[in-house]
């Protein structure tokens, strides 16, 4: 939803392809250069302090501070910053802490985890987002509102909350779950008789 409407209000915007295209290369040219400092100087420090599991709710308060700056400056101000934003989180404290959490999964377990986390969760997303925004879209064009735009980002504020309330409620069993017998590293070379305290 977040790049749907970056993408439409900066093509509203630039016009021409040259124009387009040159908004577009300074544009990822800066979002790389400040995702290399936020990634050096800034995701390390803010995970340490913050702590794993407080880590986690950067990128669902990020998208909820972008939406609501796309809903309050509906042209390419609110666009590029929301988006932004929300990228800019994703592709730096998010990543991290889901790299980090993932390292604590044994390692039989390990694939499935991060391919769950990395491949599926995020593709299902992605789908369920590009349907809502694609049946908001085809409905504000066939009844002829320009305003549609709204709908779809009051559905992204929801799935803010969704996300936030879904971290919360993966902070009260954080500890539990990591005490999880299913969780429990595999004892390499250990014999049954080590484990007794004789």
């Amino acid at each position: 939803m977040f790049e749907f409407h970056f993408l439409a209000v900066s093509n509203q915007v630039f016009k021409t392809a040259e124009g387009y295209q040159q908004f577009y290369s300074l544009y990822r040219l800066g979002l790389t250069l400040t995702a290399f400092s936020i990634q050096c100087f800034f995701t390390s420090l803010f995970i340490k302090t913050t702590g794993l599991k407080n880590a986690f709710i950067a990128l669902p308060l990020a998208q909820l501070v972008g939406t609501l700056s796309m809903i309050i400056f509906p042209g390419i101000v609110g666009g590029v910053g929301g988006f932004s934003l929300s990228k800019l989180t994703q592709s730096t404290i998010d990543e991290s802490a889901r790299k980090s959490f993932q390292a604590l999964v044994p390692e039989e377990r390990r694939g499935r985890v991060s391919m769950f986390m990395d491949s599926y969760l995020f593709a299902i997303g992605t789908v369920i987002g590009c349907l809502a925004t694609g049946v908001v879209v085809l409905l504000g064009n066939q009844f002829n509102i320009s305003t549609y735009f709204y709908v779809y980002l009051c559905i992204g504020l929801i799935a803010c909350g969704v996300a936030i309330a879904a971290i919360f409620k993966m902070r009260t069993v954080y500890e539990q779950s990591l005490f999880n017998w299913r969780l429990k590293r595999r004892q390499r070379g250990k014999a049954i008789l080590d484990k007794l305290n004789l």
